[in-house]
């Protein structure tokens, strides 16, 4: 059971990341409705994951198909969870630093972020604490 907290966590972290950064990219459009998301958006946190693992997607899909854990893969290439979580916290940082950058999301609003998915991420790697994370207010 833990190491399926383990997993939530990771991808909670990586959907929580690329949501909050791309949300203002996909804001509605003039007629009120959204435009709809690229087909590559659909597999984004998948294809974060296969990165930071330095796999190809297709495999990382087959093998969590078969039934193995994050944790199994990572382990296979030489990764620790704890290293697959800073990885992932890293990368969405840079987005979301990026996307203030640009003029897409609040310093504040940001900064709410960070701090949320850095106490997540510390939780998990240094706690075992792997509950899903919840998204900020505001």
């Amino acid at each position: 059971m833990k190491r399926l907290w383990k997993w939530i966590v990771v991808a909670g972290l990586v959907v929580l990341g690329i949501a909050l950064t791309l949300g203002g990219a996909w804001a509605q459009g003039p007629d009120g409705v959204p435009p709809p998301k690229p087909p590559e958006a659909r597999f984004a946190p998948l294809q974060e994951l296969a990165d930071v693992l330095g796999m190809p997607v297709a495999d990382l899909r087959s093998a969590l198909r078969e039934g193995r854990t994050i944790e199994e893969i990572a382990a296979e290439g030489g990764t620790t969870m704890a290293d697959l979580a800073d990885a992932l916290y890293n990368r969405a940082v840079e987005r979301i630093e990026q996307a203030v950058a640009e003029g897409k999301m609040e310093q504040a609003r940001a900064d709410r972020i960070l701090e949320a998915l850095k106490t997540r991420r510390d939780a998990c790697v240094n706690e075992g604490d792997c509950r899903p994370p919840r998204p900020p207010k505001g």
